[in-house]
């Protein structure tokens, strides 16, 4: 299958997918130890055991979400991500913060409404939200799509580098749907690549480049029924995961 990202190879992601699922395998044997030894009242380490799990899960969370990306990058099927995704949720949910992990939100919740997941699923990521409420329009947006209960709509941004762009384009959508798309062909362009990429992982000495996607762009168009017919080949935006099962 053709490459999403090209700037790793198929053997480069598969083996960040290799690496990762070894790893998964460590960290879910520590934790099933780790386990039994706080039933039996045995400290394994300094730090108690139940804190070591937990930071054990954040691994996972970490492994899992490489793997996602890795995998859609190198071209594998949805059916595949989609699977990979569904493991990821408990571990994601179960961590979760926004003082660390805003970003992670915002794509687990446009991948989610990509996917369609089931609507016990997506609960799950809107009951780790109310835990630790960023209170951010976009996250708000992405939630009230898929939960009609979900009443708060924030009007501000908890991020304005690069995010402020879609804000615009929600609010452009409601009065005009081709100025809403040309603002967000300008964002992925010109404009999210440098305010959401940190590290170029691409350019690193060493294989960690997992791929470069902006998921939330994908989930605006859903959510906003834009016509993406000129965003398919734009770099950074998952065509064909907001096509899946049309």
């Amino acid at each position: 299958m053709k490459l999403r990202d090209e700037l790793n190879n198929r053997e480069g992601y598969q083996e960040i997918i290799e690496f990762y699922t070894s790893s998964i395998n460590e960290y879910e044997q520590e934790i099933e130890l780790l386990l039994e030894y706080e039933k039996k009242g045995i400290q394994k380490y300094s730090n108690p055991n139940l804190e070591i799990i937990k930071s054990t899960k954040e691994e996972l969370r970490n492994a899992y979400y490489k793997i996602l990306k890795s995998m859609y990058s190198k071209g594998d099927t949805i059916e595949g991500i989609l699977a990979i995704y569904l493991k990821l949720i408990s571990y994601f949910t179960e961590t979760w913060k926004k003082s660390n992990g805003y970003v992670q939100m915002l794509e687990m919740l446009s991948i989610g409404i990509m996917l369609k997941i089931g609507d016990k699923d997506f609960k799950l990521l809107i009951e780790a939200v109310k835990k630790d409420d960023p209170q951010d329009l976009l996250i708000d947006t992405l939630i009230s799509y898929r939960d009609e209960n979900w009443k708060q709509l924030s009007g501000k941004l908890m991020w304005n580098k690069p995010y402020k762009a879609l804000q615009e384009v929600i609010f452009l959508a409601k009065e005009d749907k081709n100025l809403s798309l040309e603002r967000l062909h300008k964002y992925l362009k010109k404009e999210w690549f440098r305010g959401a990429v940190e590290i170029q992982t691409h350019k690193s000495k060493f294989n960690i480049h997992s791929g470069y996607w902006s998921f939330e762009s994908g989930a605006l168009v859903k959510i906003l029924e834009l016509d993406d017919a000129t965003l398919k080949d734009q770099q950074y935006y998952p065509y064909d995961m907001v096509h899946y099962k049309e």
